[in-house]
């Protein structure tokens, strides 16, 4: 069940991935990359976009195409993993 946990760190990171600085966090980040990129370096001094702010995120239809980049994501890598033994999913 090993690999499957990799991309969750890699996505997801939490106090329990082995090392949240090496995989990042690439839901949030993504959220917070979308929600400033109209104003990247705050030159326009503009305030952050509606996906940096949880309860308004799904406001933006971004929202939605990030989402099903991340699930497209999940999907191409669990196509990549082997089957699990009758014993592993018992």
């Amino acid at each position: 069940f090993e690999g499957i946990d990799i991309l969750g760190n890699i996505i997801e990171s939490s106090i329990l991935s082995p090392n949240r600085a090496f995989y990042g966090n690439l839901h949030n980040l993504g959220h917070l990359f979308i929600a400033y990129c109209h104003d990247p370096d705050n030159r326009h001094l503009e305030s952050f976009g509606v996906m940096a702010d949880p309860p308004a995120a799904m406001r933006d239809p971004m929202f939605y195409r990030w989402h099903a980049f991340l699930d497209d994501l999940f999907q191409q890598f669990k196509a990549t993993l082997p089957r699990y033994t009758v014993n592993q999913a018992s």
